[in-house]
């Protein structure tokens, strides 16, 4: 009792007079509000993917750099879509077809010469590896790979001594690429290049495919640049060689779309 006493002793209300004017007012106001100078750095990642990446730039010409919402929005409920909005009949989400076309194309060699029987027999080896599941087999577009497999864009990377596809790769990009008020920081920026091709004279023709629906060429050329500049970065300081031609393949359109980088 005497050791609360004590303490109670040393606890002093102060009241305060609410009527009274604050003295240097405008110096409590500027330290209640002040902001760092480069706000940017305390919000960027250490780390990141290329699609990352490809949704931050375009926070670049807002006032909110909200990355926090880029890493964690496919857990909230702003990303939640009712099934049958996404899916086909038979349960495939756009996404995932994506994803099967993706790897018929992986799985593809461009040394060969294909018919529309050997492409069909090519996706019954993936079902038959269980790579592919049985009902997912109607997504694959053979059409539309064989539009690709005759079209002139893949005859020039046939034409190359090397083709190197699904490589991945890990680079360190400075912000400032991304957003001007960035200074001297860095994003470590991991991804999956879809396809490249060296050509005899020891050049560099890269591309990525795309199975978005689009109404023209702009639209993808908008979305993916700086994701094919980053991948054209990590190949020029990963093999010490120029990338002279950069393409995206649009699966859709179906044509090469050339890119100025």
């Amino acid at each position: 009792d005497v050791v609360q006493k004590e303490e109670q002793k040393d606890i002093e209300i102060k009241d305060f007079d609410f009527e009274k004017e604050i003295q240097n007012y405008e110096e409590y106001e500027k330290e209640f509000y002040w902001e760092y100078a480069n706000k940017v750095a305390t919000t960027l990642p250490i780390k990141s993917t290329v699609s990352k990446v490809k949704e931050m730039t375009m926070l670049n010409s807002g006032d909110s750099k909200d990355f926090d919402f880029i890493s964690n929005k496919e857990i909230g409920i702003e990303s939640i879509t009712p099934k049958f909005m996404d899916v086909d009949d038979k349960g495939i989400s756009g996404s995932r077809k994506g994803t099967l076309m993706h790897l018929f194309l992986q799985k593809l060699d461009l040394k060969q010469d294909y018919t529309m029987e050997k492409l069909e027999s090519l996706k019954q080896e993936l079902i038959a590896k269980k790579m592919i599941l049985e009902e997912e087999k109607d997504a694959i577009n053979l059409y539309k790979i064989m539009n690709f497999i005759k079209s002139d864009f893949a005859r020039k990377l046939r034409d190359c001594t090397c083709i190197e596809k699904e490589k991945a790769f890990c680079i360190k990009i400075n912000a400032s690429e991304l957003f001007d008020e960035a200074t001297n920081e860095e994003i470590l920026v991991q991804g999956i290049i879809d396809i490249y091709g060296i050509k005899e004279n020891g050049e560099i023709i890269l591309a990525d495919y795309k199975t978005d629906y689009v109404e023209n060429e702009s639209d993808l050329v908008q979305k993916y640049q700086k994701q094919l500049e980053i991948y054209k970065e990590a190949l020029e300081k990963g093999l010490d060689k120029v990338v002279k031609e950069v393409y995206i393949y649009s699966l859709y359109l179906n044509k090469e779309i050339k890119l100025d980088i």
